[in-house]
Order: structure tokens, then C-alpha cells, then sequence
């Protein structure tokens, strides 16, 4: 039964990881050209207080977006670890 959550929560983290990449690179191409260096790194450590700064409030959604998708992203991958480790431990993946 819980071998079933393993690939829907695969999905989810997939689906997860793939619209921050997306969001990551909304708001990196609306940096200033001068900024994107800076810009680049900025998502990496979750300094958005930076980003309006730069490119001004309407890089907002596309933060907000990003780190929630973060947030799904690493939810799931613990989730899907301790899926993993219960079917482990309960036996239910091996062959009687």
C-alpha cells in the first residue's frame, strides 16, 4: 500500500523542483544585465530581500513562487524518505 505514494510523491518533487527552476529563471532574466551576477546568486542563498531592489516589486510573485516551490521540493523529498524507510522497516518490499 505505501509502495503506491512512492512515485506520486516522485511526481510532486519532480513537478516541484521544475517550477522553481522556472521561477528561478523568471527572475534572473528580469534582473537588470548589470545585476544578473548578483541576481544569480541571490535565489541560491534565499535572499529575496535583495531582488526588489534590483529589478523592483514585481519580481514579488516570481520569489514568493520560487520559494514555496522550495519548500514543497523539500517537504516531499523527506516525505518520500520516510515512506521509504517505513516500507523498509515494515518489509512489505520483500518476496515471501
Amino acid at each position: 500500500m505505501l509502495a503506491m505514494l512512492v512515485p506520486v510523491l516522485g511526481v510532486v518533487a519532480v513537478g516541484a523542483w521544475v517550477v522553481a527552476l522556472v521561477a528561478a529563471i523568471g527572475l534572473w532574466r528580469r534582473v537588470p544585465a548589470g545585476h544578473r551576477l548578483k541576481g544569480l546568486f541571490d535565489p541560491g542563498w534565499l535572499q529575496f530581500d535583495t531582488l526588489p531592489e534590483l529589478a523592483g516589486p514585481e519580481l514579488s510573485g516570481y520569489s514568493k513562487r520560487y520559494v514555496w516551490a522550495l519548500v514543497v521540493f523539500f517537504v516531499t523529498v523527506a516525505a518520500l524518505v520516510a515512506v521509504m524507510v517505513v516500507i523498509v522497516v515494515s518489509g512489505q518490499n520483500s518476496v515471501v
